[in-house]
């Protein structure tokens, strides 16, 4: 704390990946589903000129699930997907906001790249955002203490968040299922090794993987 007092729990930052999320559920809100298609190759996005490319330039094929999209965390796929909907960034930062992500720098309602995760979130925002998934959809505020009891077991404190739908329950499940899959056989293999039921979202800001984070709900 001498050395450093800044808390980095609460300090927003580029999301990277684990920002795709939001655009599972935007997408599902949309009319689409885990079984819809996207572009899994490296392409320009209609009216830029800029191409996206995958991670090491990888190239999936020209149709792959949503599901597999999220489990391999294929960028073009969720381009692709924010392009194919109507005010796509608007809707997927939208959605991030309704579970809990409150907006901060690198939040553009005109960049089809949002879910790639330069838009900034803080661990503990993140973290209660992701939650709501989990929570089949409904939103509780970020809070400590649950309650407190004295002595005699009787609560003296008991507190009181705000609780809101989100999503509904079905969009929850699904996004759910589609992060379980991201542990079982996409790129967060490495905590599959946990004794319970895991979903969660890997995410890598630059190749030394100093920032960036893997939201993990179950």
């Amino acid at each position: 704390f001498v050395k450093n007092s800044r808390n980095w729990a609460t300090t927003a930052r580029p999301t990277a990946s684990t920002f795709k999320a939001y655009a599972v559920a935007a997408g599902l809100k949309d009319g689409f589903s885990l079984l819809s298609r996207f572009n899994g190759n490296t392409f320009i996005p209609p009216g830029e000129s800029t191409p996206v490319r995958n991670e090491f330039s990888n190239q999936y094929g020209p149709s792959v699930t949503l599901t597999r999209a999220t489990a391999d965390s294929i960028n073009t796929a969720f381009v692709d997907l924010t392009t194919r909907m109507e005010d796509g960034p608007s809707k997927i930062m939208k959605m991030a906001q309704a579970a809990g992500a409150p907006k901060g720098a690198g939040w553009s309602e005109r960049d089809s790249r949002i879910p790639l995760g330069t838009a900034e979130v803080s661990p503990l925002n993140q973290a209660g955002a992701y939650a709501t998934f989990a929570n089949d959809g409904t939103f509780v505020a970020n809070h400590v203490v649950k309650e407190v009891r004295d002595p005699r077991k009787k609560i003296i404190y008991k507190a009181n968040p705000e609780e809101r739908r989100a999503v509904n329950e079905d969009i929850a499940h699904d996004v759910t299922y589609a992060l379980s899959n991201v542990i079982e056989e996409g790129t967060g293999r490495a905590v599959a090794t946990l004794d319970r039921p895991i979903a969660g979202k890997t995410g890598t800001k630059d190749r030394k993987n100093k920032d960036g984070s893997g939201d993990i709900v179950s």
